[in-house]
């Protein structure tokens, strides 16, 4: 009973967390200049990987892995492949690691 109480007020977060994105997020990613590495997984109940894809795309100097067999928490769900991506991309990195 209590969840659902809750419901509303969550569904309400939601959505002005959906608008903030929208609104004073996404429309400045393509001002970013700074090497990026995006790990999403393929299977993120939560956010799904069009949502990674789409930041990917708006984040121009980006470089995006979508990882199978996790969930929301891929770097706890493929920690040893998100790692590996982490070392590989930050030793091929210009400043490497400064």
């Amino acid at each position: 009973y209590e969840i659902l109480q809750s419901l509303p007020e969550e569904e309400t977060n939601l959505r002005l967390y959906v608008v903030l994105q929208q609104t004073h997020v996404f429309p400045y990613l393509d001002r970013l200049r700074a090497e990026t590495l995006i790990i999403w997984s393929k299977n993120d109940p939560t956010v799904p990987p069009d949502r990674g894809i789409k930041l990917a795309k708006l984040i121009k100097n980006s470089d995006f892995h979508l990882l199978n067999n996790a969930g929301h928490d891929v770097q706890i769900d493929q920690s040893e492949a998100v790692n590996r991506l982490i070392r590989h991309w930050t030793a091929k990195s210009p400043t490497k690691g400064n």
